[in-house]
């Protein structure tokens, strides 16, 4: 029988034009984690493109995550779940970007989710993971471990590009950014599910994805905690995966998840005012112990 950690949930949208992560909470097939969602480029100044689903105007990457909650949520118990995993993004995510139209120009990216999943079993529980969202975990004699930031070199380069642009256009933030789009757009299909050394992976349909995500594998019974979280939830709190994962579980350890959303929004409010992006980034995390 699956085990049923206790779990704590937390997702704050901030100042995100449109909330596009998501959590993925489903006992019965043993499956969590978060999802972080990249949509097409657009000016920094306008709104992001919409499309019909469901009934409702919805972002490309907000498609993706409730394309791909929906099919998490009807894994067999007896599914691989890596085999799972690459079923939802080569069939059933690309189907579906392919019937809307998406992307419709060929500058654009596909919009897809960075992602961290695990399948707890009784045995052992398998982590797939791409992009900047990261998983955590503790083992009962105290180790800790942390699934890499896949972006983290990729973020650099972008910072730098921000940088650039930001002095080139007198500290104009809607201008730098809108002058980037082109040649992000270009990075970006140079490095999303390529194989590229400071490329990363995106589940967004393409089957590169498969040869660019990572997973690893735990003893069940030797897990004490696990934390998932978007980049949201780690802005300002180091430069290395081994800054992150001794921010992030001491923040956690100090007052849960709300804590640790806490310490970054300060954090965001100190530095965060020359961000390409939203000041206050989208936070979303999953915390599990067993």
């Amino acid at each position: 029988m699956i085990q049923t950690p206790d779990a704590e949930m937390l997702f704050r949208h901030e100042d995100a034009k449109f909330a596009e992560d998501v959590i993925f909470y489903f006992p019965h097939p043993g499956i969590y984690g978060v999802g972080d969602g990249a949509s097409l480029f657009y000016p920094r100044d306008a709104s992001p493109y919409l499309y019909e689903y469901a009934g409702r105007k919805l972002t490309g990457a907000q498609i993706v995550g409730a394309v791909v909650c929906l099919e998490l949520s009807r894994v067999n118990i007896v599914e691989d779940f890596s085999r799972a995993l690459a079923r939802i993004n080569g069939v059933v995510v690309k189907a579906q970007l392919e019937e809307l139209g998406i992307p419709s120009h060929e500058h654009e990216i596909e919009p897809g989710l960075n992602f961290a999943i695990a399948r707890i079993e009784d045995v052992q529980t398998e982590i797939i993971y791409g992009g900047d969202v990261q998983c955590l975990w503790v083992s009962k004699e105290g180790s800790v471990g942390i699934t890499p930031n896949q972006c983290m070199l990729n973020e650099a380069d972008m910072r730098t590009l921000h940088a650039k642009l930001l002095a080139e256009s007198g500290g104009d933030l809607n201008l730098a950014w809108n002058h980037s789009m082109p040649v992000r757009a270009q990075i970006y299909r140079e490095r999303i599910n390529t194989g590229h050394e400071r490329g990363y992976a995106l589940l967004n349909g393409q089957e590169g994805l498969l040869d660019c995500w990572g997973r690893m594998s735990l003893p069940t019974n030797d897990i004490q905690t696990m934390l998932f979280f978007s980049d949201g939830m780690t802005r300002f709190l180091g430069e290395s995966d081994d800054d992150i994962k001794h921010s992030v579980l001491g923040f956690y350890k100090g007052g849960g998840l709300a804590s640790l959303a806490d310490k970054v929004r300060a954090r965001e409010r100190e530095q965060g005012r020359n961000l390409a992006t939203c000041q206050y980034g989208e936070k979303t995390a999953v915390a599990l112990e067993f």
